[in-house]
Order: structure tokens, then sequence, then C-alpha cells
């Protein structure tokens, strides 16, 4: 059924949004009911579930995925935020789906993957849609590291990897681990931290042509275990990028690729330089903790490259890996400067997948004109009000 339409103002979030008004605008009922289905089916929602969540009837529901009717702009946008996808692509003739790969993904991991993970991770590709097309439209310059890999062992080659990095970042002598997220967002990865239901699971890593390269990190895990799992996935973003996406699970793999990136993480976060200004006569429990601290990694990190380098003994290794770190005592490195109201603020939409450094680019976009006040709120999934409320805790001016 093809259909022009002319779509009217919207309301959604408490707020008023003025749509596009499109007229003799070619719109395919079929395709469009195909696309809502289909996420629909992704997503795990039951006509019941949308109807819940969208107040949109379910006699009128039903008449519209039976394609009897013609939906309105309202609910043209309702159900694009709803199912999590721009609503233009909703109306368009497009018929490839943006969001195979993630079909995919769902489909491999049914049994890993609970419903709302599959919601949540499907928020977190559309705000990565989103922000490469900010990065794209501000012409955010990132580093082209290309590295060249000559050892054959898979351990090795993700010490050689760490090695390389820390050579082209310039930072050989520079042990200070505060800015590996930074550093993992300049070589062009996206990173968002997100609570998933299945624990078990410690990071996501993910790549299409639509967002590049997207690393997800378990928010359930502790702030050290989250700095591992970063680096961890930094490792197949930039040697196993051939892959549409990979999961990494808690507890050691003997899977190769899982090998390299382990090395990959442990020999970055705690590397050789460092090592060697350790003298293994003054290491003792108090010593080791204040290592680990330093390096903002767990015990069992600091203790497997200590005796990689023979500055402790396999018994002491024994000993040091089990050593615990009190949770409070360990600080999450992308909230460090921000103040006590800021930080506990963050913490908390973080697990909802938002990062400080989304916000921030959603708000440099705002301050440049790029976005308008409503996008802003809209991409925040926060009402006006919300989005005022968090840049004031923030310490960040408002001008809406």
């Amino acid at each position: 059924m093809m259909l022009a339409l002319q779509f009217p103002v919207g309301v959604r979030r408490g707020w008023t949004i003025k749509c596009e008004v499109v007229r003799n605008l070619n719109f395919d009922l079929k395709l469009f009911v195909k696309k809502v289905k289909d996420l629909m089916a992704q997503q795990g929602y039951t006509k019941n579930g949308i109807v819940v969540k969208s107040n949109i009837a379910f006699d009128r529901l039903d008449n519209i995925l039976l394609n009897e009717i013609v939906p309105t702009g309202d609910e043209i946008l309702i159900l694009s935020e709803l199912l999590y996808v721009d609503f233009q692509y909703l109306m368009s003739n497009e018929d490839v789906t943006q969001f195979e790969k993630t079909d995919k993904l769902f489909r491999t991991n049914a049994k890993v993957l609970s419903i709302a993970d599959k919601r949540s991770l499907s928020k977190i590709l559309y705000m990565a849609e989103f922000a490469k097309y900010l990065n794209d439209t501000i012409g955010v310059s990132r580093f082209n590291f290309q590295p060249i890999i000559k050892q054959k062992n898979y351990s090795d080659q993700g010490k050689e990897l760490a090695s390389q990095l820390r050579i082209f970042l310039k930072i050989e002598n520079n042990f200070s681990n505060k800015d590996i997220y930074k550093i993992v967002r300049d070589l062009g990865v996206q990173v968002y931290r997100l609570k998933l239901s299945e624990s078990n699971i410690s990071g996501i890593h993910l790549q299409n042509e639509k967002i590049g390269n997207v690393i997800v990190v378990n928010s359930f895990e502790d702030a050290y275990r989250q700095n591992f799992t970063l680096m961890h996935e930094l490792c197949h973003s930039l040697l196993d990028n051939n892959s549409e996406y990979k999961i990494s699970f808690s507890g050691q793999s003997d899977k190769a690729e899982e090998v390299r990136a382990n090395n990959f993480a442990a020999s970055f976060l705690v590397p050789d330089q460092f090592i060697d200004r350790i003298s293994s006569k003054s290491i003792n429990k108090e010593m080791f903790l204040e290592l680990a601290k330093k390096q903002f990694v767990n015990p069992e990190t600091l203790s497997i490259r200590l005796r990689e380098k023979g500055r402790i003994s396999p018994s002491q290794h024994e000993n040091y890996k089990s050593l615990k770190i009190n949770k409070r005592e360990k600080l999450d490195i992308e909230l460090i400067d921000l103040s006590i109201r800021g930080r506990e603020r963050v913490r908390k939409i973080q697990q909802t997948g938002l990062s400080l450094s989304y916000i921030s680019l959603l708000y440099n976009a705002y301050i440049d004109s790029k976005i308008s006040f409503l996008k802003m709120s809209e991409m925040l999934f926060l009402s006006p009000n919300e989005t005022e409320s968090l840049f004031e805790e923030l310490g960040w001016t408002m001008n809406v």
C-alpha cells in the first residue's frame, strides 16, 4: 500500500516535537509493518508489551500490524522511540534492516542474552549510530594506529600489540592508566558500559558499517575488572575486526584469540617498564596491593604479570592473586575528576549505557548548534527537565 502522508505535531516524553511535514511521501505500509514486526521479534516484544509501554490501543496496534490502517505521526514516533530506531528509517523504503548483524548476534546467543539485554544492546547501537553521525559531522580526528604483528604465538602477539600501542601513543614510560577510556575512544572505538543481566558476560565487541567499532563493557563487574575488559575488547577491535561481534565471558578461555586479548590487556595495564622498576625484594602484601591500586587492576592481573617477569615466586603468585581490594577503594577512572554529586549521578545512568563521553558529545554538539536541545534530550532518553538537572549536577552551563 503506497500512501501520501502528512505528519502532525507529535508529543512524547512530556514535550512537544514538531515533526517534519512530509508531503507526497511514498509510504510503503507493508514494509513499515515488516520492519516493526522484525524489531519487535528481535527485542522480544509482544503486542501486549508494545501496548503497555506505548499507550497505543491494542485494537489500533493490531490493525496497524495487519496493514489495515495507517499509523499517525505520533504513533510512528512512539514506535521508533520504543524500538530504538530512527523514525525516518521506519518511514523510508529502505528494505534492508540496519540491524541485521544485531539480529544474528541475538539469535546466535539466544540462551545467553535476556530480553532486557537485547533491548539494552539495541539502545546502545541506536546511540552509537547517532554518535558516529555527530563525530563525522563535527570532524573528530582519530589516531591511525596500524599494528604489525610478527610473533606467531598468540600470547606473545598480545604482548607485542601492547608494546606497539604504548610506543605509538608515546607513553612507554607513563604508567598511569587513568586515560585508557580516552585512548580507546581516540582510536575510533566507541565505548559504552551497560549493566547486563547475564553476569558471566564481561564485554562485547560489535562492528558494522553504520557504527564502526563498538565495545560494550558489563558494568555489573567491579571497576578494575571493567578496565581489563575494556582493553581485552580493544584487542579484538584491533586484530579480530573480521568478526561481526565477539562476546567475552568471565573466566579464562583457551581460545587463541581470547588468550591473545588477555595478554594484551594485562601487558598494557601492567607494562614491562613498570615492572622493571620494582625490586623483587621490596614486594610484600601491602606494597603489592598499593601497586594494584596504582594501576587500577585486580590482584590477579598484577600477580600474573609479576610472576611472568620473575618478580615473585610461584608460591607468592598463588597467595597474591587471591587477595581482595575493597570495592569502595576501586575508583572508576572515568569519574575521578567529577564532583561527588556528579559522580553519583553519572554512575547511575552509566548502567543504562550512557557514558560521560557520550553525554559530552551531545552537549558539545548542542552548544555548537549542531543539534537542538530537544534532540539532545531525546538521545539522552531524558525529559527536558531531567536533562537540565543532569547538566546542573555536572556543573555544565545550559542555555535552553
